[in-house]
Formats: C-alpha cells, structure tokens, sequence
C-alpha cells in the first residue's frame, strides 16, 4: 500500500482550486490518496479525500486514516 498527496490540474471556478508552485501542475485540487497493488498487477484505489480549503485537515489525521485501512 501507498499512501501520498496528488494536485490535479484543475483550473475552473471552484473554492478548493489550489495554487502550489512546487508542484508539476501548480494549480488544482488537493487529493490524499492511498492504493494497494493487487496480485493482477493491477492497482486499487483503497481511499481518496479532497482538501476542502475551508477545513484545516491536519496532515496526522490523514495518516491516522491510512493506518485504519492498513490494520
């Protein structure tokens, strides 16, 4: 399993449209992300959750959450 932030480029009219230069697409929205490789090579998508501009979202709860999903 792996568990990681991703900013997809997205550039409409939208509260949670991120502006971070040190990423490739520098604006969009604010993903954590956590996947499991399955035994078909394939790779599954066990948790996705939007950073919402308006919450602060402590980056310990998301991996508090991950943790759950591991146990």
């Amino acid at each position: 399993m792996a568990g990681d932030e991703k900013l997809f480029r997205y550039t409409g009219h939208s509260r949670d449209v991120r502006c971070v230069p040190n990423q490739p697409s520098k604006v969009g929205l604010w993903f954590y992300e956590m996947t499991a490789r399955l035994s078909s090579g394939g790779t599954y998508l066990l948790y996705a959750k939007l950073h919402e501009n308006a919450e602060n979202i402590a980056v310990a709860s998301i991996v508090e959450d991950w943790s759950n999903i591991v146990l």
